[in-house]
């Protein structure tokens, strides 16, 4: 429970197996996200929920819609959590 930051925190570094189900948990967030159009702008550690084993993105305050007429780019404070989108 909590986010994905505490986690580490407090724990330590997860282990290969957790890894993958949680990497799992978040293509598949960004695949619906991508279906649906939106960007989410933020993504971080602070920003993913695990729940009952399964994470939920969260922090959704950078997140638009894409508009294909429209360049993507938008500065961030930390590069190192950059949407990979905004990046030329």
């Amino acid at each position: 429970q909590g986010d994905l930051e505490n986690r580490i925190t407090t724990r330590g570094p997860l282990k290969e197996a957790e890894v993958l189900v949680i990497f799992k948990d978040i293509m598949n967030g960004f695949l619906y996200l991508a279906q649906e159009k939106y960007i989410h702008g933020n993504l971080k550690p602070s920003c993913l929920f695990i729940k009952d084993k399964i994470i939920k993105i969260s922090g959704f305050s950078n997140s638009r819609k894409i508009n294909k007429d429209k360049e993507i780019r938008r500065e961030v404070r930390f590069n190192y959590y950059q949407s990979p989108e905004s990046v030329k």
